[in-house]
């Protein structure tokens, strides 16, 4: 019989300390190193380090994933140089010879233990901020040279690709599809220039500048695709078997397959689209038929990231920032510096500032603002509006205003709820946890943090209360985040299912605005079971109502309004809302989508920077009864329908490919 944890006790309803790192050596429980850290990091840490691994039965990690913001007058070549072997810096952030590394402030990093020590002490003045990426053990390409050279100016470097290119980051990219190749009377080879799946592959070295995954070039693809024809017709399954994909590629539907196929598969867009607007946002626009059209997008080269299997796998998104920028940087490399460059990243999280503070947000505005040619980053607004993830209202002096929060029985994952509200605001907030069914623990205050462990130890749930954190700034974060609800493995600690409560008590003689964002923790495409959505509950929220038109006042602190992608609210990047097609006027918004025009506009702010609205809408849906957009499948002649904003998205990507602009910021 598998051993099971003991259940909680509801006489141990106390806070107990955090633990001190057992890879970082940084004591959890000294409020100055929890200072400014990153609390996922503190909670990583909390529970084990393994539970984020890749492999099961590995040891640990050797090193972590980090996204590191540098202080101003730092490059990533300086911090490499003064980190030495505690850091591993992708050569594509320091190579001196690009286009970017002059002014870049941002980069990843491998991280061994003693860098943690040192961002302490002789490496702090070169840090702002950095977070938590996937754990991983020695990097996977750490011993294996690249067969290529750079695409960078420099007289070894590799030609890069000019004029417009399509950027692609996403998973399941099926590049040998015959949707992604030039027409007969052009050679028929494949537009797929550059192809980095960032999951290691028999015989493939990684791309130049990074030492992990694997990269396919157009020569390689066209040299299999020529090598699997039988009677006239080549076979695409052996071409992925051939590279050792052929059981990541034998899905009916690929989420990142059907995304390419509406960005730049041989179809057409509205010719009615003019461009922007007088809001410098973009128009929307038909969906693409499968009419074949000859327009730059179906042209143009393709350069494919497709996003390693852990972190597809991972739909918090926990790990999913070093991997994006890692793949916006590998795009880049790869174009000409001139270069017109689309990016479509039709990914996100739930969870964050939404101000456009986060690492990646403001990494992605500085590429943009950077690239010498032109460089669009498209995302797509979520399909959470509906999904009861985000609580706003304020909170008035002496005022207790109680979240509930709803975790499901049966969730294999862990949760986590981010509250954020104004730093100055912070001194006097009382924060409360209540577990289903036990009791209140004690409260904690700004500064705090405690860990709710059971009778063997474990943690179950975490409290971290800071002024600063990595996650976001200025404003100030508190994090709770809880073990799973349920697990089949041996010896896992789950924390109780149910409705847990967190208690906002204003201490102060002034009113503040809270923002409360559950992460999200969606089911994988193509998988039954696993992650469960957790979500807020408000007693005064109607759930049958796509809108609330009560009054104002009258509202519940459960919104509809600003549940946004937070990675998608940066100054410098397009967001993409979704619609339906063919709908009367007041069903034409696809509900599960943020309109652009916020109704709830008039509501509380903590900060003027909040994002509420995407820049654009373009359609997800055919009508009100028949969702989802129909695009290529994972092989040749097959299609399929997905639902979602990652359908609209591609569409303003074509757009912009097909009448290039700068960015709206």
């Amino acid at each position: 019989m598998k051993p099971v944890t003991p259940p909680p006790d509801p006489s141990s309803l106390q806070w107990s300390a955090l633990p001190r790192g057992r890879f970082t050596g940084l004591d959890w429980n000294d409020r100055a190193q929890r200072e400014g850290a990153d609390p996922y990091l503190i909670w990583a840490e909390t529970v084990g380090l393994s539970t984020q691994r890749r492999s099961p039965g590995h040891a640990g990690p050797q090193r972590l994933s980090l996204l590191i913001e540098l202080a101003p007058d730092c490059s990533p070549l300086q911090l490499q140089a003064a980190a030495g072997e505690c850091l591993r810096i992708p050569d594509l952030y320091t190579r001196p010879t690009g286009p970017l590394q002059a002014a870049l402030r941002y980069c990843t990093a491998e991280a061994s233990p003693a860098f943690f020590a040192r961002s302490q002490g002789d490496l702090a003045p070169l840090l702002r901020r950095y977070e938590l990426s996937m754990a991983r053990g020695t990097p996977d390409g750490a011993a294996r040279v690249a067969k290529r050279p750079p695409c960078a100016s420099g007289p070894d470097s590799a030609p890069g690709l000019s004029g417009k290119v399509l950027g692609v980051i996403d998973g399941g990219l099926a590049f040998a599809h015959p949707r992604f190749r030039a027409p007969a009377a052009q050679g028929g080879g494949t537009r797929v220039a550059y192809f980095w799946c960032q999951d290691p592959l028999p015989q493939q070295a990684p791309p130049p500048g990074l030492h992990y995954g694997s990269e396919i070039t157009a020569e390689e693809i066209n040299a299999a695709v020529q090598a699997s024809v039988q009677h006239g017709q080549d076979d695409e399954a052996q071409v992925y078997r051939q590279f050792g994909m052929g059981l990541a590629m034998d899905k009916r539907v690929n989420h990142g397959t059907h995304v390419l196929d509406i960005a730049a598969g041989p179809r057409t867009v509205s010719a009615s689209v003019a461009g922007l607007n007088e809001r410098q946002t973009w128009e929307p626009l038909a969906p693409p038929s499968w009419r074949l059209a000859d327009d730059e997008a179906s042209r143009c080269p393709i350069v494919a990231v497709q996003l390693d299997h852990a972190t597809v796998q991972d739909t918090s998104g926990g790990s999913m920032r070093v991997h994006l920028l890692d793949g916006l940087m590998y795009i880049l490399s790869c174009c000409d510096a001139e270069a017109e460059v689309v990016v479509n990243l039709s990914w996100g999280t739930l969870a964050g500032p939404h101000d456009g503070s986060s690492l990646l947000e403001r990494a992605m505005d500085q590429l943009v603002a950077l690239w010498p040619g032109t460089l669009t980053l498209v995302l797509p607004t979520s399909n959470a509006y509906q999904g009861r993830t985000h609580g706003n209202a304020p909170v008035l002096p002496g005022q207790t205003l109680s979240l509930g929060w709803r975790c499901v029985p049966g969730d294999p994952t862990q949760n986590f709820l981010e509250l954020w509200l104004p730093a100055a605001a912070a001194p006097h907030l009382e924060l409360t946890l209540q577990v289903p069914g036990l009791g209140s623990l004690p409260p904690l205050r700004v500064g705090d943090a405690g860990v709710w462990r059971n009778a063997s130890g474990q943690a179950l749930a975490m409290l971290s209360f800071p002024q600063r954190n990595a996650r976001g700034e200025p404003d100030c974060c508190a994090l709770l985040a809880l073990a799973p609800c349920f697990s089949l493995q041996p010896g896992v600690a789950t924390s109780p299912a149910g409705l847990w409560t967190l208690s906002l008590h204003n201490r102060g003689d002034a009113a503040f605005t809270f923002d409360a964002y559950v992460e999200r923790d969606d089911v994988l495409l193509g998988r039954r079971g696993g992650p469960t959505q957790s979500r807020l509950e408000d007693p005064d929220y109607d759930v049958e109502k796509t809108l609330d038109t009560r009054p104002f006042q009258a509202r519940p602190w459960l919104r509809r309004s600003g549940t946004f992608n937070s990675i998608a609210t940066g100054a410098r990047v397009i967001s993409v809302g979704g619609t339906r097609l063919q709908a009367s006027d007041a069903e034409r918004w696809a509900p599960y989508s943020a309109p652009v025009d916020d109704p709830d506009r008039l509501r509380a702010s903590r900060s003027p920077l909040i994002v509420k609205a995407p820049h654009t809408l373009a359609p997800s849906d055919e009508n009100p009864v028949l969702h989802g957009l129909r695009a290529a499948g994972t092989r040749a002649g097959s299609t399929v329908r997905l639902v979602g904003t990652s359908a609209a998205a591609p569409q303003i990507a074509r757009l912009a490919l097909n009448r290039v602009r700068r960015h709206p910021g």
